[in-house]
């Protein structure tokens, strides 16, 4: 009961922010995020699992969020950078820039900040925490920023 097995989580285990809890920090997680409280610090999914966050509708999150998959109901005031899928839900609000591979956007999401596309596939390079000298400086490795003509 106590010895090492027992310690281990499993590969897809939920961990959750519940309603009533505020964490101040830098939260690193494996498995499946669910946040329905408030988090003030990035959340950052582990490199070497699958990983996936979800902001409920009451949940919010001041910080950037890096995970492959990101869905979200509630509230984010930092950006989104995902190597694999965004998914907005009704009532959704970003304030902030989102770098995707695939994004889906319910009628009733808000977005306040810029949509960019990765153009390469999702690696480690994605995740890079310092833009290239040769990018504009507040786009990841690997992101494209194109002009929206008018």
């Amino acid at each position: 009961m106590w010895g090492k097995e027992s310690n281990k989580l499993p590969v897809g285990a939920t961990t959750l922010v519940s309603r009533s809890t505020s964490l101040h920090g830098d939260l690193r997680f494996s498995g499946k995020l669910e946040i329905e409280g408030q988090v003030f610090g990035n959340v950052v999914g582990s490199e070497d699992a699958v990983a996936s966050v979800r902001i409920l509708p009451e949940g919010r999150v001041e910080g950037e969020i890096r995970a492959p998959t990101v869905i979200i109901s509630g509230t984010v005031v930092g950006d989104i950078v995902s190597t694999e899928r965004v998914e907005l839900h009704r009532g959704a609000l970003v304030e902030g820039n989102i770098y995707y591979q695939v994004i889906e956007m319910a009628s009733g999401a808000q977005v306040n900040g810029g949509l960019v596309r990765q153009t390469e596939s999702a690696d480690q390079r994605a995740l890079e925490l310092q833009p290239k000298s040769s990018q504009p400086k507040d786009l990841p490795s690997g992101a494209v920023s194109e002009p929206l003509s008018g």
